[in-house]
């Protein structure tokens, strides 16, 4: 087209028409202008295509990595949820001097319970190397860079529910002795190696147990920060939750 052009102008000059030749100058200046837009057009189009595509792949990586902390984070819920009422059992157990019976021996094991919720950052320390700015929606970008600021708050292991757990454990070690019969009954527990929870054991000086003033109180305390812990789990799932959807719309409109 350009050598057209050209062909026309140098016939326009020849037969001394210059006000065409002008004209036809000014055209094929406007044509190659056109190209070079159009062709900057198209180059910043596949450029944000592939930032999109960048965009959309971290997103779905975000969204996996807290859909699967929202399914611990739910499990970690049920788990406080029975470490309460474990501790809430024995609370009652000992305000009301009921009876020791082998059924309390789980709920003592659940009072001493620690309770850490773990979640992978892989992905958010992903979009922090991009650049957070991959992320066009504000909203959503602020949204998930809360969400994992609280994650890391939530995943601390010291936790005052579980230094109440720890020293409730010291506190019982007195009143708890290895279930010897029990032990030498089964085979399959002698000849365990790893005991978690299956150690069998029975409470000694139960009685005296009842009237620790020591115990109580700080049994009273880890109810009141298991609470405290649900109550802050379940709000932060919910947030879990809709940064997810957020995402979920974002995705669509981006795909």
């Amino acid at each position: 087209m350009i050598k057209f052009f050209r062909k026309i102008r140098y016939d326009l000059m020849e037969k001394n028409k210059t006000g065409k030749y002008f004209k036809y100058a000014i055209g094929e200046v406007v044509l190659v202008v056109i190209g070079i837009l159009i062709a900057l057009s198209i180059n910043n189009w596949n450029e944000n295509k592939k930032l999109v595509n960048k965009e959309v792949k971290i997103l779905k990586e975000i969204k996996y990595e807290l859909e699967g902390s929202l399914n611990d984070l739910t499990n970690d819920i049920e788990d406080h949820q029975r470490n309460l009422n474990s501790t809430r059992i024995i609370r009652n157990t000992m305000l009301f001097n009921e009876k020791y019976n082998d059924s309390l021996n789980e709920h003592f094991l659940l009072i001493v319970d620690h309770e850490t919720f773990t979640a992978k950052q892989s992905a958010f320390e992903s979009l922090q190397s991009i650049g957070l700015e991959i992320i066009s929606n504000d909203s959503i970008r602020q949204k998930i860079t809360t969400t994992y600021l609280f994650m890391k708050k939530f995943t601390i292991e010291d936790t005052p529910a579980n230094k109440l757990a720890t020293k409730l454990q010291d506190l019982l070690e007195p009143y708890v002795a290895i279930d010897r019969e029990k032990l030498i009954s089964d085979p399959e527990l002698t000849n365990r190696e790893y005991w978690s929870r299956k150690l069998p054991f029975k409470l000694i000086n139960y009685d005296v147990l009842l009237k620790d003033e020591v115990f109580l109180f700080n049994l009273m305390g880890s109810i009141d920060s298991r609470v405290q812990n649900i109550y802050g789990f379940e709000r932060f799932k919910k947030g879990i939750e809709e940064v997810i959807l957020d995402i979920t719309q974002e995705l669509k409109r981006l795909e």
